[in-house]
């Protein structure tokens, strides 16, 4: 009688030890976050798109251009003003962008030196004008009531 009784109380102890949840990450989330926007368009197909094109991935660490590049495969490189050196690759209308600043994975390097016309701005004065004041109303919807308030 014992021993069925010993049995019983191990298999109870079993059933209350839970798994811990296991964690996702970042990129999991991401990736998981991907396909439910996905199956929520496809399940709507007159929803309007968004306007945005790009996935732009910035703080990134001078180390990790070559890596990052390697991963991207077949990608461009582009370069915007002085400020950022950008590894880009397609998806159809989308692109994925990562940022660097410039000065980080790029080396500046005098060729040497020129002559420009830079203009100056002129000291100005300033003159009253009329201008409405506003305010804006929108529909609630647009404001919707939170829980527990």
């Amino acid at each position: 009688m014992e021993s069925i009784e010993k049995v019983n109380d191990e298999v109870m102890e079993a059933e209350m030890v839970e798994e811990a949840p296991r964690v996702q990450s970042d990129h999991e989330r991401f990736v998981s976050a991907l396909r439910d926007l996905a199956d929520f368009y496809d399940a709507r197909p007159t929803l309007p798109i968004p306007c945005t094109s790009r996935l732009d991935v910035f703080a990134l660490q001078p180390e990790d251009t070559h890596r990052i590049a390697k991963l991207l495969g077949k990608s461009r490189k582009e370069v915007i003003g002085d400020s950022l050196f950008v590894l880009k690759r397609q998806f159809g209308q989308f692109s994925l962008e990562f940022n660097w600043t410039r000065e980080t994975v790029c080396e500046r390097i005098v060729v040497g030196t020129e002559q420009v016309e830079v203009p100056v701005m002129v000291q100005q004065g300033t003159k009253t004008e009329t201008r409405d004041k506003v305010e804006w109303r929108c529909p609630k919807i647009t404001a919707p009531k939170l829980e527990g308030r």
